[in-house]
């Protein structure tokens, strides 16, 4: 097969290469199925402007009858696999139209995408798939490294009110209206917010300050499989004005000693709104050792975002005791009335080379003592859809 070509089938759907002019089609398909108003300078930004891409596409689309139905992305990451420099994939934002699903459609767009990478500049692929989708994936090859924790702060504009909670897990769903007793045991753990140690000063920054940033990276790059921070990754991600998105930086004794990147955004579903501040990564990579900064970062974050209704974080990427001590509760840990997202989110991963090798630079990619915890960022980790 020529991977370049389109593949159109007797039942009218063509499956091809996602292209710069599919902007207006794919903006209108994103919106319809995500109950979203982005724009197309939205997609110009995630990807035209996206540092990264190669000559390959960055995702795959399915078209009827002249408009776009179907779409699955794979955003170029530049990565460390064994110390060198890597592409990988990440498999994110994959959707039908309504009244095009159970036609095998998303089968066919993952067909074409395996054929187009395999042997090419992209090392593998990697995404987060719930316990619904991933026998999907593994029908496709891909292998699962781990689960993945999200933890949650939740903060009530009332105390002991009845309030509609966001399904940030999936983004499009909210739960119905849920009784107090649950709302004060979740917010009581909330409010458990300590006074960070006094030798730290944290500082928040509208801009990037990418140099500090990639300067903290560097100070402790793991060994293991990770996605790099550089400043064009930076640079490109801050460059969004339709959201608040915002860097801290904690200092001991004048020195930058961590990192935190946050997004906060409001969500609206059903005529209901609610801030969501999203922890998006947070420096160095050194989990547990970098607990007490972290902590320290983490109350500005809190406290600079009175209207937020549910702060968002991946762990390890924030150190577990940093999150318990300002009030993050893992999902684990969620009362079922609290149901914020779908099932448990998990690592998978594929090999895109042709003889499905799983080796990488020396490192076997299948084994999840070689991927480091706190390596993936939630750039575009989709806790929210985009």
């Amino acid at each position: 097969m020529d991977a370049n070509s389109d593949c159109a089938d007797p039942d009218g759907y063509v499956v091809r290469p996602l292209e710069p002019d599919d902007a207006e089609g794919f903006v209108t398909l994103h919106n319809d199925v995500w109950s979203r108003r982005r724009s197309v300078d939205w997609f110009d930004w995630r990807f035209l402007r996206r540092p990264g891409s190669t000559d390959e596409p960055d995702g795959f689309v399915t078209e009827f009858d002249g408009e776009l139905v179907g779409a699955r992305l794979f955003f170029p990451y530049r990565a460390r696999v064994g110390g060198e420099p890597t592409l990988l994939r990440y498999e994110s934002q994959t959707m039908v139209r309504e009244d095009h699903r159970r036609r095998g459609l998303l089968s066919r767009m993952t067909r074409l995408a395996l054929d187009t990478y395999r042997d090419g500049e992209t090392a593998l692929t990697f995404n987060y798939p719930n316990e619904m989708s991933s026998p999907g994936y593994r029908r496709f090859g891909w292998n699962e490294i781990g689960e993945v924790t999200r933890s949650y702060r939740l903060q009530f504009p009332r105390a002991g009110s009845a309030l509609s909670v966001l399904r940030v897990g999936s983004g499009e769903q909210l739960l119905g209206s849920v009784g107090s007793d649950v709302l004060g045991r979740v917010a009581r753990v909330a409010r458990r917010v300590g006074a960070s140690p006094d030798r730290y000063r944290v500082t928040s920054h509208d801009r990037p300050p990418v140099d500090r940033l990639v300067g903290l990276y560097e100070r402790a790059v793991p060994p293991a499989i990770h996605l790099e921070r550089t400043a064009a990754l930076y640079r490109w991600w801050f460059d969004r004005s339709s959201d608040d998105r915002r860097a801290y930086l904690v200092h001991e004794r004048g020195t930058p000693v961590a990192g935190l990147l946050t997004r906060t955004e409001c969500a609206s579903y059903y005529g209901n709104e609610f801030r969501v501040t999203y922890l998006v990564d947070a420096l160095p990579l050194s989990g547990s050792e970098n607990a007490e900064p972290v902590r320290a970062g983490l109350e500005t974050v809190v406290a600079d975002h009175p209207n937020s209704s549910v702060f968002v974080a991946l762990e390890p990427l924030v150190p577990p005791a940093a999150a318990r001590a300002t009030g993050f509760v893992p999902d684990s840990a969620i009362p079922p009335a609290l149901d914020l997202g779908p099932e448990r989110l998990r690592l998978m991963v594929r090999s895109l080379r042709a003889d499905c090798r799983w080796t990488v630079n020396g490192v076997t990619i299948g084994d999840r003592r070689n991927w480091a915890p706190s390596g993936i960022p939630l750039m575009d980790r989709t806790v929210e859809p985009g």
